[in-house]
């Protein structure tokens, strides 16, 4: 009767280690990825919301919001109006939130730098039934220290087939902008 275990069948041992702990590493890696990246989304929305409270409570120490349309809060503002904590944030409270009042209605893009954003009129998904007329909704850029700007045709491209079902983007562009997309969905 044989004791023990022979050398092949410990590096097969082994190798089935190696295997199994690369794959729990890689799986563990993506979930940390994935978590890090809902946590930032996360703090941007809630920076954006405490963003939109500030103009809603305290509009008289924004001057450019009431005459341009758009003005820029700095988290440090948030966080001494007791809008946010500090442990709410991870970023430096230097950064910035911009925010716009486009026809009566309170938008907020946090962003790291103070440069132009784009909103969108209406949702950035929208559905419309096959063979029914799109209506392109539009929208605004946003430029701290200058004012809104209603983007045209040039700064639109879509390819909507309002005749095929699908998913279909609407792209819209500005100079020292990010590029904002609308999903428009044709059922």
């Amino acid at each position: 009767m044989k004791k023990g275990f022979t050398l092949i069948e410990m590096l097969a041992v082994i190798v089935i280690l190696g295997i199994t702990i690369t794959i729990v590493a890689i799986k563990v890696d993506s979930n940390i990825k994935n978590s890090n990246k809902f946590e930032n989304e996360r703090m941007s929305q809630t920076l954006e919301e405490a963003a939109i409270l500030f103009v809603e409570n305290y509009r008289s120490e924004l001057t450019s919001i009431s005459s341009k349309g758009v003005d820029t809060i700095s988290i440090s503002q948030l966080i001494n109006k007791g809008l946010i904590s500090r442990s709410d944030v991870k970023d430096s409270v230097s950064n910035i939130i911009v925010v716009a009042d486009i026809d009566g209605i309170i938008k907020a893009k946090y962003t790291k730098t103070s440069q132009n954003v784009i909103f969108l009129n209406g949702g950035s998904q929208i559905s419309i039934y096959r063979g029914s007329s799109y209506i392109e909704l539009g929208a605004y850029v946003a430029i701290p220290g200058s004012g809104l700007v209603e983007l045209t045709s040039s700064n639109i491209s879509s390819n909507v087939n309002i005749n095929t079902a699908g998913d279909y983007e609407v792209t819209y562009t500005y100079a020292g902008t990010t590029t904002v997309k609308r999903i428009v969905n044709v059922i």
